[in-house]
């Protein structure tokens, strides 16, 4: 398969044929790389880096068979706290382990295990672990910040450089870049420290958008949405609290959302739930249009994806390919499974028809 994947490679290189036979050509290469990449990944657990590609769209495909979805670990020591950084996507860390503070814009929020904290667009940030424990917490990304041009971060102050970066000055701003041939990319990495102005003025002057007077024209709904962005920002929470939410008992399994596409919440484009697996129990069986990626954070088990068996236990990462007819099943006897779900919003299951249910789930007892 590896090789005939190569051949379609250098004939699409080669090919002086139309561009839709270059297409062809394409997404036959895409779809055979889909069959070969595992549906279950053990990622080094809490090391750094991403443990499905990077979230710019040339990551897809490469690690697991997602194109939108990649993710992240974050591992905090007693006290210890991530660097403040403040990007245009928005962003979710689901906390795994431990108890600390959010700190947003200077303002600290409050979480512990199982809450899932919430991050505005443009907002400075860092995670603080409490003193008397580690954290760990998992940063689920999609790649359409990268498509809409707007993968963009700014690193506050002027922090520890990295090996083989060189500190310039550049008029007004500083920073360090990498030669290309230290990261192996095709170009220099260049990373500016401090406020990107054309992001800050942009920002600046959204939130201080004046309330429009309500219309009945499509155009006055759009203004409507920023002066809704904008109220959001001053009343919603930036940490959904998991002992505050509710399960559901659903066909498809015990189920507890913390984002759906009817959420009101700051960081729009992914929906989470966590799924709880009875001991022997099964998930129900279906099929959607949206990829999904699981974090299995309790148990073992196994998946079946269209009537192949896919191992897993605690710490694995379950890929769900588009259109795929997938099911859970708890592997033991004697205890839970719980895993912790995201897919994409829109353009998913929302705008595609919904899902295609086939068969329930084991009953939660009781």
């Amino acid at each position: 398969m590896e090789r005939e994947i190569e051949r379609e490679r250098e004939r699409e290189k080669d090919s002086e044929s139309f561009g839709y036979e270059r297409g062809f050509l394409r997404q036959k290469r895409e779809r055979d790389q889909v069959k070969l990449l595992p549906r279950v990944i053990k990622p080094m657990l809490f090391g750094k880096g991403y443990a499905l590609g990077t979230p710019r769209v040339e990551g897809q495909l490469t690690v697991a068979p997602l194109r939108a979805i990649t993710c992240a670990f974050i591992t905090l020591q007693p006290g210890e706290s991530t660097a403040q950084v403040r990007g245009v996507p928005a962003g979710l860390f689901y906390i795994l382990e431990g108890s600390g503070s959010s700190v947003q814009d200077a303002t600290a929020h409050p979480f512990e295990q199982g809450d899932l904290v919430v991050l505005p667009p443009y907002t400075y940030h860092q995670l603080v672990a409490d003193s008397g424990n580690r954290v760990r917490a998992w940063v689920p990304q999609t790649r359409w910040w990268h498509l809409m041009g707007l993968l963009r971060e700014e690193v506050d102050g002027f922090p520890e450089l990295p090996p083989g970066a060189q500190r310039f000055t550049e008029g007004e701003r500083e920073g360090f870049h990498i030669r290309a041939e230290v990261t192996g990319r095709e170009q220099e990495l260049i990373v500016y420290f401090g406020p990107d102005r054309e992001c800050q003025e942009v920002f600046a002057s959204r939130r201080k958008a004046t309330r429009v007077k309500v219309g009945r024209t499509k155009y006055d709904y759009m203004l409507q949405l920023l002066d809704r962005e904008n109220e959001e920002l001053r009343t919603l929470p930036r940490v959904l609290r998991s002992r505050e939410l509710s399960c559901e008992d659903t066909l498809f399994g015990r189920l507890k959302y913390y984002i759906s596409y009817w959420t009101p919440v700051l960081a729009k484009g992914l929906d989470v739930y966590v799924q709880r697996l009875a001991p022997g129990g099964t998930s129900g069986k279906h099929r959607h249009f949206a990829e999904q990626l699981l974090l299995v954070t309790r148990g073992r088990g196994y998946d079946i994806h269209d009537g192949a068996r896919h191992d897993w236990v605690e710490g694995d990462l379950i890929a769900v390919p588009p259109m795929t007819v997938h099911q859970h099943i708890n592997g033991a006897a004697d205890q839970e499974a719980e895993l912790v779900s995201v897919s994409l919003q829109e353009p998913a299951n929302h705008t595609s028809e919904g899902i295609e249910h086939m068969e329930d789930g084991t009953p939660w007892p009781g």
